[in-house]
This record gives C-alpha cells, sequence and structure tokens, in this order.
C-alpha cells in the first residue's frame, strides 16, 4: 500500500460502538525540555553471533576497537573496516523523555537503538528476561533529525549498533519530558547528604508524567503501594499537592474492593 492510500484510509476510518466517559485532564501537561547534552564514553565494531531479537544480538554480540572517532565542529565521525559500528552516551544522569537524534550516512542502513539505567559488563542492558528495551530503526542517505515522541523512554545510556561502515552523528540523546511543579527548599548540613536529596527527588520527578509511575524506565505503570510512598516523599519535596491528589483519586475508581 502507497503512503498516499495509508493516509486515505486513515481519515476514512469511523469509530464505532466505543463507550467514553472522558473526564478533563487533572493534572498540567508536561513540559518538553530541550535535548540533554551527552557524552560519548564507548565505540567500536561489532559481529552478531546469537540472539533472537535486536536486544539480545546486542548484548550478545562480539565488540572489538576495530573502529576510529574523529571529533570535528560538534561531530563525531566513525569509520570502521567492518560494516559495523557500535557506540554508547552517557545522559551524565537519569533522565525521562523521548530518544533525539541528528545523524548523516552515505546510504540507506538500519540502526539499532538499546537504552538502560546501568551499563552491564560495558553495555547496555537491552534485554531482561521478555523484556526488551530496544527498537530499530531504517536510516536513510543522508542527514535525518528525529525526536520520537510517541515513546517515552528511561535512561542514563544509550546504545547504537549502526550496520555501516560510517556515520556521523550529532547528537544522540533524550529530551525530556517533565512534569513542571514547584520544589521546596532544603538545606542539608553536609554536602554528601545535599547530593543524596537532590538526586532523590530527581528521582521523584523522573517517575511523574500522567501519574506516579514505579519506573521511568520499564513499566512506567502505576502501582497504588508504590505511588504511596512516591506521595508521602512528594509532600516533603513539592510544594504543590494537586498532582498526588489527582493519583489518590484515580486508585479510588479502581473497581477492586481492596
Amino acid at each position: 500500500m502507497k503512503t498516499t492510500d495509508k493516509i486515505s484510509a486513515f481519515h476514512n476510518a469511523v469509530v464505532k460502538n466505543i463507550k467514553t466517559n472522558f473526564g478533563e485532564r487533572p493534572i498540567k501537561k508536561l513540559v518538553l525540555k530541550e535535548p540533554i547534552k551527552s557524552k560519548l564514553t564507548d565505540y567500536g565494531s561489532f559481529k552478531l553471533t546469537e540472539g533472537n531479537s535486536p536486544a539480545e544480538k546486542m548484548m550478545k554480540a562480539v565488540r572489538t576497537r576495530n573502529a576510529t572517532a574523529t571529533e570535528s565542529d560538534g561531530k563525531t565521525y566513525f569509520r570502521s573496516p567492518d560494516k559495523g559500528i557500535f557506540f554508547i552516551v552517557d545522559l551524565g544522569s537519569e533522565q525521562a523523555g523521548y530518544l533525539d537524534f541528528i545523524v548523516e550516512t552515505r546510504e540507506e542502513t538500519t540502526a539499532w537503538f538499546a537504552y538502560g539505567e546501568h551499563l552491564n559488563d560495558g553495555f547496555v542492558r537491552g534485554a531482561i528476561w521478555q523484556r526488551e528495551f530496544c527498537f530499530p530503526f531504517t536510516l536513510k542517505k543522508g542527514r535525518q533529525d528525529f525526536t520520537g515522541l510517541f515513546r517515552r523512554l528511561g535512561a542514563r545510556y544509550i546504545e547504537v549498533f549502526a550496520f555501516t561502515n560510517e556515520i556521523t552523528v550529532e547528537r544522540v540523546t533524550v529530551r525530556p519530558a517533565i512534569y513542571h511543579i514547584e520544589k521546596k527548599s532544603f538545606a542539608a548540613p553536609n554536602e554528601f547528604m545535599q547530593r543524596l536529596y537532590d538526586v532523590s527527588v530527581h528521582t521523584l520527578e523522573c517517575c511523574m508524567h500522567e501519574h506516579y509511575e514505579d519506573c521511568p524506565w520499564r513499566e512506567q505503570s502505576f502501582y497504588a503501594l508504590d505511588s504511596r510512598l512516591q506521595m508521602l516523599a512528594g509532600y516533603y519535596a513539592f510544594k504543590d499537592y494537586s498532582f498526588a491528589r489527582a493519583g489518590l483519586e484515580l486508585i479510588s475508581r479502581d473497581p477492586r474492593s481492596d
């Protein structure tokens, strides 16, 4: 089917026999921030060995140093004699937002992106049992500027497998999507305690979007007991209680008696 045919079919679609009970969103909309400045931490060549999915294949691939990375004019030029280049970027801290990249290739090719909160044996943990934190892209020939607004990521590290000999990277990062809420001031007795407090508040913020989430990386689900603890911490950290109130109201609508 041609793209124009797909668009026409979409516009002609009709929704039938759906009962809805929509209400006004009880909380504010998210704020989309500027892309985080990421830092290159590792790169090289790769060869696939085994695995049933891109995520598993990335984790089991053989990585070597048979590649070069040259930085100039804010870009990194990766070159390799092997048709497979990998690189890992560090966002500096946990972030919750949308994949954002600007890359350039000399040919149409495929790239796999894996994301995670930590590195395992030097690479991103893109597969955990049946869960996968990885997706493939078809990169067109030339320069492409992409922001994926349909899938929110929780990550500190992003690893890319590019199936080509050359790729130029202007940026690979995340654009944070945050729920803007005013913080209470807090002065800790020492630098360590202040750092601990600041990281804890940032962790809460990474788990606040449509509701509190168990974590920004995996399910991003609204669990009653997880959210109870987050609300209690949020009462001390934030001045606005409307976000917690909206969560409590949502819990109250659950059909289960408990």
